[in-house]
């Protein structure tokens, strides 16, 4: 069987002398990601991931900058952002914007059944 949490961790640092961030946006669905596709057997069923939290990365380079996270309540209803001390819901009217981030360093989804 197929995990019920995946955790998927984007390269956004070059390993040479700058370790200099890859600012490059990647494009990631926050609901329905079908992993189907990408398992070498499938099954008579498509297998879906929503994400849950995101772990963010700003600033320049991988010895310097400032981590956050975007991660959903357990009802998966809200979206709040933990920024050290403080966790703040997520305005509902700029959810997407601040979730699909070109600064997205892990993402984390939780195995889902659709009918």
């Amino acid at each position: 069987p197929l995990p019920r949490v995946i955790i998927i961790q984007l390269k956004r640092f070059t390993f040479d002398d700058s370790n200099n961030k890859i600012h490059t946006f990647v494009r990631y669905p926050l609901q329905n990601l079908n992993i189907g596709k990408y398992l070498a057997q499938t099954s008579t069923n498509d297998t879906f991931y929503n994400l849950i939290a995101i772990s963010v990365h700003t600033g320049s380079s991988q010895s310097g900058g400032h981590y956050t996270t975007y991660a959903k309540n357990n009802d998966q209803s809200e979206w709040y952002l933990f920024n050290d001390s403080f966790l703040e819901p997520v305005e509902k009217k700029i959810q997407d914007k601040q979730l699909l981030t070109k600064h997205a360093y892990v993402l984390v989804y939780q195995k889902t059944e659709i009918s």
